[in-house]
């Protein structure tokens, strides 16, 4: 009997984590029949995609309607959505509720953003997702803890499947085929959209430390800003001032562009270690530090929700705080200045995801589909 799964999410030609975490989901399930309804934020039209069922702008509130009605009336099993505030039309991504008070559909939903400072308004989304979903999808065990407490009347539907990453095969960094053309004798690198919040220039601090220590490396930093968040010129403009400023002019190597998952993980295989330096606290979720462990390569973070829940488990990530240049080169430090045991940290990150890899993830939220068709929310 086929089965067919509605993915509510941004969704390509849009570049961004949550429609390549939708992607990488589909990819994950190649038993099912997958149909899209795809929000979208100013995108130009894509060559047509059988899977999508809709593309639904977020200007257009009666898309929203649209978008389930057209769900109620199709074969669709079970609807998957992907839930962040800046991904649905109107304040907060409000116009998502029009959606929901129409879906008639069993839904499992994936929260990628909790915390416990949300406004009222994004409780009040959030505790609608929970009402009409069978079960809800969290990153993290922490971010667990905060729907439970959240919703205790509907603590039962929360689920924890971790982020899940892309399996490549191990290689040491120098045998890379990529690293000859990069140079230096350390290579690290950092990736993701640009934004104020990403701390490139606490990174870039720290590493001016580093270069005044004789330390030879380049730095890669990969990625573009989000349109709907203005397209971040404005920071790489700061950012290509503040590297002349630091001398770094050869050792920075910045890729303006958002860079395929292909291409990204071969340049986390060609690089030493990552660097993933957010300044806020309450960020409870990150691919790019999930992929860069993947690959094999240990993390010098700093201590957001997310980082400081993974270094608890594993010696491949190192916390330093939050917005302090000297903390971050320090912990750089600690990992280079041992390059013999480089080898040991890097197969214990490429072991420690090995659980998270798509294919494991994909099994098991096609149990939580499958018990949503059968079970859905009252």
């Amino acid at each position: 009997m086929s089965f067919t799964i509605c993915h509510v999410s941004t969704f390509s030609p849009t570049q961004c984590g949550i429609a390549s975490y939708a992607q990488d989901l589909i990819a994950a399930l190649p038993r099912v029949r997958h149909r899209v309804v795809a929000s979208e934020y100013g995108t130009p039209p894509s060559p047509d995609d059988p899977r999508v069922m809709l593309r639904m702008p977020l200007s257009d509130s009666k898309s929203h309607l649209d978008a389930a009605r057209l769900i109620n009336e199709s074969d669709v099993d079970v609807v998957s959505l992907q839930h962040e505030f800046g991904i649905f039309g109107g304040p907060d991504g409000n116009y998502l509720l029009r959606f929901l008070r129409q879906i008639r559909k069993p839904m499992v939903t994936t929260l990628h953003t909790v915390n416990e400072s949300f406004s009222p308004e994004r409780v009040e989304i959030v505790r609608q997702l929970f009402r009409r979903s069978s079960s809800v999808v969290v990153l993290t065990e922490r971010s667990a803890e905060i729907c439970r407490q959240m919703f205790p009347r509907m603590a039962g539907r929360v689920r924890v499947i971790e982020h899940g990453v892309h399996p490549v095969p191990f290689i040491e960094p120098r045998t890379s085929p990529m690293r000859a053309g990069i140079g230096g004798d350390w290579v690290f690198v950092a990736s993701g959209h640009l934004a104020a919040h990403k701390g490139y220039d606490d990174a870039l601090r720290a590493l001016q430390l580093l270069h005044r220590q004789g330390v030879d490396f380049r730095f890669l930093i990969l990625g573009q800003g989000q349109a709907q968040f203005g397209g971040g010129d404005d920071i790489d403009a700061v950012l290509a001032k503040l590297v002349i400023k630091l001398g770094l002019r050869d050792k920075v190597i910045r890729v303006r562009e958002f860079v395929p998952t292909p291409l990204m993980l071969d340049t986390f295989c060609a690089a030493d270690l990552g660097l993933v330096t957010y300044n806020r606290a309450n960020h409870n979720s990150s691919g790019v530090l999930s992929a860069m462990l993947a690959c094999g390569r240990p993390v010098v973070a700093t201590g957001f929700e997310f980082a400081r829940m993974v270094a608890q488990r594993t010696d491949s990530v190192r916390i330093a705080r939050i917005g302090d240049a000297k903390d971050i080169h320090r912990r750089i430090t600690e990992l280079i200045s041992h390059r013999a045991a480089m080898p040991m940290y890097q197969r214990r990150a490429y072991t420690f995801m090995e659980p998270s890899h798509w294919p494991r993830v994909g099994e098991r939220y096609a149990r939580l589909f499958r018990d949503a068709s059968q079970h859905p929310a009252d």
